[in-house]
């Protein structure tokens, strides 16, 4: 009985020694015979074909445009907003000096008119960093959260500057 058994242990495992031979020796003919190169060029193509879609066309801001500056200053609004939520205060005490020089950096960007209207809108934004500035970095939620809306409120002023003309045009009627 016992030799049976080994028997029919020792025919199960010739068996499936002789498949994995097969299936490797199938493996091995489909590489030799430019199966892997047929697949990878099918995957390349349906890369591509999901890859290509066209886009909405986006104007395209320069990013050391006045424009885009002033794109990044009203993107600390959701950033800050956030920090707030979350009770992050320290996040935006620290946020303030960015918010700062990238106020400055707009200012020396602009020219002529348009200069003199920014930069008194960014001499009250800077007033209202320095205010948030200091009430987060003293962990005090409740001036903080009145600077932020007076913030906000200058960013919002901030944005109409660079509104196209038509914009600014169409709100007054």
């Amino acid at each position: 009985m016992l030799c049976q058994s080994s028997a029919i242990q020792f025919n199960l495992y010739r068996e499936i020694r002789d498949e994995i031979r097969i299936h490797s020796t199938f493996a091995q003919q489909n590489m030799k015979s430019g199966m892997p190169g047929i697949l990878t060029v099918m995957a390349i193509i349906c890369f591509i074909a999901l890859g290509c879609k066209k886009s909405k066309p986006e104007a395209s801001v320069d990013p050391h445009s006045p424009e885009a500056v002033n794109r990044v200053l009203q993107q600390q609004q959701l950033a800050l907003s956030e920090a707030f939520k979350t009770n992050n205060l320290l996040f935006i005490h620290n946020q303030m000096y960015y918010i700062g020089t990238f106020a400055d950096a707009l200012s020396r960007k602009l020219q002529g008119e348009q200069k003199e209207r920014v930069d008194a809108v960014l001499a009250e934004l800077k007033q209202a960093t320095e205010e948030i500035d200091n009430s987060a970095g003293r962990q005090h939620k409740e001036a903080t959260e009145a600077s932020l809306q007076r913030f906000y409120a200058v960013l919002k002023k901030l944005d109409a500057e660079f509104k196209p003309q038509s914009q600014k045009t169409q709100k007054k009627s």
